[in-house]
């Protein structure tokens, strides 16, 4: 799953926006992954990503799981879970600082 959105303003703010979703990202990204080793056996690699797009102005903004063939729906059902999990719910405290000290 991949959404593609216009880079933040060359400013302070647009900074500050970008950094806030790079820690979201990455809080994300732990997340899955953590949840992913509870289920290893129905799914390969995992993960959330971040990365700039087109002469670095659009930014993409991504979740991955590989799965086998077989099981696509089930690896969509769960990529599409946690994004609405952290999108309802957001990180506690000690997701942000893991993300942070990751970072």
């Amino acid at each position: 799953m991949i959404a593609v959105a216009p880079r933040s303003p060359d400013t302070a703010a647009g900074r500050w926006h970008e950094l806030v979703e790079s820690v979201a990202i990455a809080a994300l990204q732990r997340r899955i992954q953590e949840r992913r080793e509870k289920n290893v056996s129905r799914f390969g690699s995992c993960g959330a990503f971040l990365s700039l797009g087109v002469n670095g102005r659009f930014i993409q903004h991504g979740i991955e799981v590989q799965t086998a063939a077989a099981r696509w729906t089930e690896a969509a059902e769960f990529a599409e879970s946690e994004l609405r999990r952290a999108r309802a719910r957001g990180f506690d405290e000690a997701e942000i600082k893991e993300a942070i000290a990751a970072y």
